[in-house]
């Protein structure tokens, strides 16, 4: 599902990584560590989407 957002609209995907990481703390407590390596994936991966 996230490399559809990222296919449809890579600016939209990254804006929502941080709500995103929220939802994921409330559900699964990851450690932080874990959960940094995790959004910064996600915003390398966002990155890599992006037109510019």
């Amino acid at each position: 599902r996230r490399t559809r957002a990222l296919f449809l609209d890579a600016t939209a995907a990254d804006a929502a990584i941080a709500r995103v990481a929220e939802i994921f703390v409330e559900e699964l407590d990851p450690p932080a560590v874990r959960l940094a390596s995790m959004i910064e994936a996600a915003r390398d991966s966002a990155r890599r989407f992006m037109l510019n």
